[in-house]
């Protein structure tokens, strides 16, 4: 019979090795835990709310006290800036962080090849999109609900119904994570119809005396208590009645972002999510010899939009903050790196990543920013540093084929901002050599769009 060459355990080895196993952890069993979803996030968008209406101390600032208030809870840019004053480009830009020059939607012209919108970017995350809007050429414009499962046109309601439909419809939903609410209200947009009650306590705080005012009743089905449209379109010209007009909707926009935030913010708290409200635009009141309009200038009072954004990791920003200018262009990279879908440092498309900012309290990065028209002339704005702005215009008609000469050739109008908020003095003469340097700046580094012009409708200016 054959011996084993390998030795049998003694008795003693073996207990030795039962010890050692029972004292030893044993190899761990990895369960599949189910990951943390994503936060939830809702966009409040706004047609032609001005800066100055939102701003502290203001001489009109005290109609949006609530939203004033979510502005020290979180970050409230009150002096941000559009890339167009205009509905449906502008609202491009904010969601894909890029000028109309690269993404290509004026009016509702297809976006350039390649271009992704956030709700896209969110869609392919798993994240379930829905959107009420209160805007018909907003909502039938392909691209801005590209990615959007489920789209409400809401046009004929007021800025505090819609809201009020939002709460009931999205109820708890935000609570999961992985949702993106998107809501636009263009109540501020001319021909105002603004709420009686709201129009009569502005005339009570003796703000305005020079208009006359009679009582209309709506013809309207539903709206009993609005003022009809041909009642603000027909004899009552006067100025103070449109001043306090625009401001009764303000005020009712105002309801209305307390009603969505009040409503949905338990819900979107519980997946650690996030709310914004942003202008896309602002508007003209009088001031240089444009009323109840926007795209026509690019003038401050068309261009500065209320950027406020709140959510669990971002602090109140430091004041004041005249200086530090933002874009729409920013909101796009700023929220992908808030939701942890990319982070990214310094210039991203025609924005900045303001994230760790937010996150830090820090104010945004003086820079220079450029802001254009979506239609002909196509003029540009370039701010440079918060301070100087220079304003070039073509010549008229713009010659396309020689359109990169005419910010040396076109007609130039410079401003300090520091000493004429008003924008009233043009310097573009005196400081011959400032201009000219920043018109080469704005050529080099800012062409002018579009560069081949689409065919637009020119009864539509949103």
């Amino acid at each position: 019979m054959l011996k084993s060459s390998v030795p049998w355990p003694t008795a003693g080895a073996l207990l030795l090795a039962l010890l050692l196993r029972a004292l030893l952890p044993s190899s761990p069993v990895v369960a599949s835990e189910p990951s943390t979803p994503p936060p939830s996030l809702v966009v409040v968008t706004i047609s032609s709310l001005r800066s100055d209406r939102v701003e502290p101390g203001s001489e009109r600032g005290s109609h949006m006290p609530y939203l004033q208030a979510m502005g020290q809870r979180g970050a409230l840019l009150a002096r941000a800036r559009t890339p167009v004053p205009e509905t449906i480009p502008a609202l491009a830009s904010l969601f894909t962080g890029l000028d109309p020059s690269h993404h290509g939607v004026y009016e509702d012209n297809r976006a350039a090849s390649g271009v992704v919108s956030l709700a896209q970017r969110l869609a392919d995350r798993g994240y379930t999109n829905s959107a009420w809007l209160g805007d018909t050429d907003v909502a039938t414009t392909p691209f801005l609900t590209r990615g959007i499962k489920d789209v409400h046109a809401l046009p004929e309601q007021s800025a505090a119904a819609l809201a009020t439909a939002v709460v009931n419809a999205a109820g708890n939903s935000l609570a999961d994570g992985s949702r993106f609410i998107w809501v636009h209200l263009s109540g501020a947009s001319a021909p105002y119809i603004p709420q009686v009650s709201d129009l009569l306590a502005i005339r009570a705080e003796a703000r305005n005396k020079a208009w006359r005012f009679s009582l209309a009743v709506s013809s309207r089905p539903g709206t009993p208590h609005m003022l009809p449209a041909a009642a603000v379109n027909g004899p009552m010209r006067e100025a103070g009645f449109y001043l306090d007009s625009y401001d009764a909707v303000v005020r009712d926009l105002d309801r209305a972002i307390e009603i969505i935030e009040t409503g949905l913010a338990p819900s979107l708290a519980a997946s650690g999510g996030y709310l914004v409200v942003a202008s896309v635009h602002g508007e003209s009141l009088g001031e240089h010899g444009q009323w109840l309009s926007h795209g026509h200038t690019l003038y401050e009072e068309e261009l500065l939009v209320p950027i406020c954004l709140l959510g669990p990791d971002i602090k109140p920003l430091p004041e004041p903050m005249e200086s530090s200018w933002a874009s729409l262009n920013d909101l796009t990279p700023t929220l992908a790196d808030l939701l942890g879908l990319e982070t990214s440092r310094g210039r991203v498309g025609d924005g900045y990543n303001l994230a760790s900012r937010l996150r830090t309290s820090s104010a945004p990065p003086g820079r220079s920013i450029t802001s254009g028209q979506g239609r002909p002339p196509y003029s540009q704005a370039l701010l440079s540093e918060g301070r100087f702005k220079l304003i070039v215009t073509p010549p008229r008609p713009p010659v396309i084929e020689d359109v990169l000469d005419w910010p040396a050739a076109g007609r130039r109008e410079l401003y300090d901002l520091h000493g004429d908020s008003l924008e009233s003095k043009n310097l573009a003469k005196i400081r011959g050599n400032l201009s000219h340097d920043l018109a080469l700046f704005l050529r080099r580094h800012y062409p002018p769009w579009p560069k081949s012009p689409p065919a637009l409708d020119r009864s539509r200016v949103r």
